[in-house]
């Protein structure tokens, strides 16, 4: 990738025999970046906003037929009722979602510039409406259970409020 590449309405794709290379904070792809995959294993998927560059790596743990996943990177707080135990990292998140596959498991890597937890950190799954969360590990931030269903995806941190009194 050279430079910013502004996707608008259409989708940047990568076809399952295809790669990219490069990706940083001056060359990623604005909009939907579709990668195709004929077997399980991980890819790149350097995104971000208009101002923000946020990769993440896809991992198909488990996958059968052929597979193409949709990753955009999305400017503010994931929609959805965060449990109120968890701090949203409420400046971005990425909605993935994918077409063809079956028997799928898969894990991400999210990449997020500017996100300086003191708690443990969890990854967070929306359908719009409800939110999921599996830990992570540290300071990669993957997930530690696979996912089989795709959504909206960020990370938060766990927060313990002080006890009265002290």
């Amino acid at each position: 990738v050279e430079g910013i590449i502004t996707t608008g309405t259409w989708v940047f794709i990568i076809m399952p025999s295809g790669t990219i290379t490069g990706g940083s904070s001056t060359a990623y792809i604005y909009g939907r970046l579709r990668y195709g995959y004929n077997t399980k294993g991980s890819r790149t998927f350097p995104v971000g906003t208009a101002t923000t560059y946020g990769p993440m790596v896809f991992n198909y743990v488990t996958l059968t037929g052929t597979s193409y996943v949709d990753v955009e990177y999305i400017g503010g707080v994931i929609p959805g009722i965060i449990p109120g135990n968890i701090t949203s990292y409420a400046d971005h998140y990425w909605i993935i979602s994918q077409t063809g596959g079956i028997n799928f498991t898969f894990t991400l890597t999210l990449n997020v510039s500017g996100f300086n937890p003191v708690g443990s950190v969890w990854m967070m799954r929306g359908d719009g409406v409800n939110i999921q969360t599996v830990s992570t590990t540290a300071p990669n931030y993957t997930n530690t259970t696979v996912w089989d269903e795709f959504g909206d995806f960020t990370l938060g941190e766990v927060f313990c409020a002080n006890p009265s009194g002290l």
